[in-house]
């Protein structure tokens, strides 16, 4: 498979954002807007290990009663042949980081850690403007609202409407991330 990269935009997903950053492979599909990755690329390039050990790692988190969004996509495999591999959005890359052990064999996995609690998802859903977000941000800046005056910091805020939103859709809860508080 050609190495397709991607430079940083608006636009681009965070999960993709990491891939670059970290220098790998990351196979996806688009359907009806939203992204379905490679859940074994993602596991390989997190841990930097080979595609075997990203299987068995796979095969044994899903051992895991860990309920993630998951669908059977076709992956070009290193012997570039054509494979159904599994595939899941954003959110269940996130929690397979979560879940994965920060290792000496592992170093960049601390960091794509760190860089995603940085991040957070109401954060990447701000930056492409899912469900505009960016918009309802825009407009909670002019009237003051979700400056921290109630008490509660707009990160904090942001993580209640999220929650909300996934229970609403059935999804249950989210992934956790840790916030920086400044």
């Amino acid at each position: 498979m050609q190495k397709n990269i991607m430079r940083p935009s608006p636009e681009k997903p965070l999960p993709l954002i990491v891939a670059h950053k970290w220098d790998f492979k990351l196979g996806f599909h688009v359907a009806e807007g939203e992204h379905f990755y490679a859940i074994e690329d993602w596991i390989a390039g997190i841990t930097e290990s080979n595609a075997r050990k990203a299987q068995i790692a796979w095969r044994d988190f899903r051992k895991r009663d860990v309920s993630l969004r998951l669908t059977s996509l076709p992956h070009l495999g290193p012997d570039s042949k054509q494979y159904q591999k599994d595939h899941t959005n954003d959110h269940g890359l996130y929690l397979i980081a979560q879940n994965l052990r920060v290792t000496k064999n592992r170093p960049a996995l601390r960091e794509i850690k760190d860089y995603l609690a940085k991040a957070g998802v109401f954060a990447d859903n701000l930056r492409t403007n899912k469900d505009g977000a960016r918009d309802k941000g825009a407009e909670r800046g002019k009237t003051g609202r979700g400056h921290g005056r109630s008490g509660r910091g707009v990160s904090e805020a942001a993580a209640e409407r999220l929650l909300d939103r996934h229970a609403a859709e059935g999804r249950g809860q989210p992934p956790h991330f840790q916030q920086q508080h400044g």
